[in-house]
């Protein structure tokens, strides 16, 4: 379950990597429940 949690967090922080928010939510695992910009 983690590892899918993780690999999502990569997608989205690739999708958003123009968000400065987006690296530190990647590292924090779950971009999609922090909310990340």
């Amino acid at each position: 379950m983690r590892k899918q949690a993780e690999n999502r967090a990569v997608r989205a922080g690739m999708r958003d990597a123009m968000g400065p928010g987006a690296a530190a939510s990647a590292m924090r695992g779950d971009p999609a429940r922090t909310g990340a910009p």
